[in-house]
């Protein structure tokens, strides 16, 4: 089975499209998918007891892109962090350089390799955008 998907951080944080994300879930045995798109309604990927976490970027967001992207990385920093295993996606991934979860997936892994330190890392969480539990689940 051919994994259109990348590891990111081997066995703990995972980059992908939508499309990826149930194969994912299946292989991987990830905890939480954080999704990037606005336009989403529901999880990509089913599976007991996975949690699914909406972050609405795009070009009609409500709220200030920059803190939207910052709560993105802030919330896959904190689930590695805690020593889940989490999957990001926007609507498809190409080469790991799709706009809104590429940029994710390049600020959000640079704090885990010790290169910086990410917005409220150490402090409690504290942003609206709360993981809830997917379908199936």
């Amino acid at each position: 089975m051919e994994k259109n998907y990348h590891a990111l951080i081997a066995d703990r944080i995972y980059f992908g499209g939508a499309a990826d994300m149930q194969q994912i879930a299946d292989l991987e045995h990830i905890d939480l998918v954080v999704d990037l798109r606005e336009e989403s309604t529901g999880c990509a990927a089913t599976r007991a007891g996975l949690l699914w976490q909406q972050i609405p970027l795009g070009d009609n967001a409500d709220q200030p892109q920059a803190e939207l992207f910052a709560d993105a990385i802030q919330t896959v920093v904190l689930a590695y962090q805690e020593g889940k295993k989490v999957a990001f996606h926007c609507g498809v991934a190409r080469a790991g350089r799709d706009g809104r979860g590429g940029r994710a997936a390049g600020a959000g892994t640079l704090p885990l390799a010790g290169r910086g330190r990410s917005r409220g890392q150490g402090d409690s969480p504290d942003h609206p955008h709360q993981a809830r539990s997917a379908p199936g689940t």
